[in-house]
């Protein structure tokens, strides 16, 4: 029983460190803050309760705005989601949710108006399902700026959520449920796999790493990558647990990986992918090709940028060094069949004239 309890405890204690107050921070220079009670403020930063299913909760929150002027904000509840190789991040405004962030009342975002320096209460209730499975949720109160010019810009869907996580300063307030957490689930899929380019030229690799359980997960493991021939052309560690790349439970995330020592010329490829979580080892192959206008687009790019210079001719020697060494020794074989063939010319043609020669002699006599 004290074992069970000591390791209760420990899951516990590492749950702590993985979960954090503000998803998206604020920086210096920060126009609004967004923060729990001073009391969850200054011990943990962020809601947590343990539940059973089917009771609600109330949170309350502090919009500040830290400005002489008067500042417009959205405020939302959001998902937890995981970013680029995992870590903190949340759902944006107007996203379908489908965990914590649509248990809370009110739902949908709202704007709030503040006056310079002034400070208002907000107030959320969680009603949790009370089919609630063992394990942790989390979800996010979030709050960010009125951006109307960005809204209003004419561009796609796709691109105004790009501009909105890259451009408009959002902050979130985590709140975690944990239910039996030591009887959670822990599952883990490697879902995908796309070869890509980015803008310099170089290679890009992403893995769809998808968490299945029900409580987050900061998996280790690597990414290699070999040619059609067996040689390795590319490999990379990466321990999520190292860089708190919290991958959350229900969630999948971009694992992307940057080839920059090297030009993945054309032919055929396979990316190994291997993730070990919780005590657990997955992996899987991809095959990939790459075609030879994509080789000479990302070269054309490399070389753009400065990064390959004179046309890439080392950088080809190095991706294909066996190929290489045989050019090289059929070279070698030629040179010396050709040199030999010219030996034995020059002798028979010696021979003929030194007969010449003698029949010459003869006639003479």
């Amino acid at each position: 029983m004290k074992q069970v309890k000591w390791k209760v405890g420990l899951m516990s204690l590492l749950l702590s460190l993985s979960l954090g107050s503000t998803v998206a921070g604020a920086e210096e220079g920060s126009s609004f803050l967004l923060t729990p009670v001073k009391e969850i403020e200054q011990s943990t930063g962020f809601y947590r309760d343990k539940v059973a299913g089917g009771e609600e909760k109330n949170y309350v929150f502090y919009l500040s705005n830290l400005t002489n002027k008067p500042l417009d904000l959205w405020v939302y509840p959001a998902d937890a989601r995981p970013g680029v190789n995992g870590g903190k991040m949340f759902s944006t405004r107007g996203d379908y949710l489908n965990s914590v962030g649509s248990w809370a009342e009110p739902n949908g975002s709202y704007k709030v108006a503040l006056k310079a320096r002034e400070k208002k209460k907000l107030s959320y209730d969680f009603t949790i399902p009370k089919d609630l499975k063992a394990g942790q949720y989390v979800g996010v109160v979030a709050a960010e700026e009125v951006k109307d010019e960005i809204l209003n810009s004419g561009t796609t869907e796709k691109d105004k959520t790009t501009l909105l996580i890259e451009k408009i300063q959002r902050i979130g307030v985590q709140v975690v449920f944990e239910k039996d957490v030591d009887k959670a689930t822990h599952s883990m899929s490697i879902d995908g796999f796309k070869h890509s380019y980015i803008a310099n030229g170089y290679s890009q690799l992403t893995v769809k790493l998808s968490n299945n359980g029900t409580i987050l997960e900061r998996p280790s493991g690597f990414i290699r990558v070999k040619d059609s021939k067996g040689i390795e052309m590319f490999s990379e560690e990466y321990d999520a647990s190292a860089m708190e790349g919290s991958i959350y439970g229900s969630t999948t995330a971009d694992m992307v990986y940057t080839v920059q020592d090297k030009v993945l010329w054309p032919g055929e490829y396979t990316a190994y992918y291997e993730a070990t979580y919780s005590g657990e080892t997955i992996s899987k192959e991809f095959k990939f090709t790459v075609t030879q206008k994509e080789a000479n687009k990302s070269l054309e790019e490399l070389t753009n940028a400065g990064v390959i210079a004179g046309g890439g001719l080392l950088e080809w020697i190095k991706s294909h060094l066996w190929l290489t060494i045989i050019i090289i020794f059929i070279l070698i074989i030629f040179i010396v069949g050709f040199f030999f063939l010219l030996f034995l010319l020059l002798k028979r043609k010696k021979k003929e004239d030194e007969e010449r020669r003698r029949v010459r002699r003869v006639t003479r006599r």
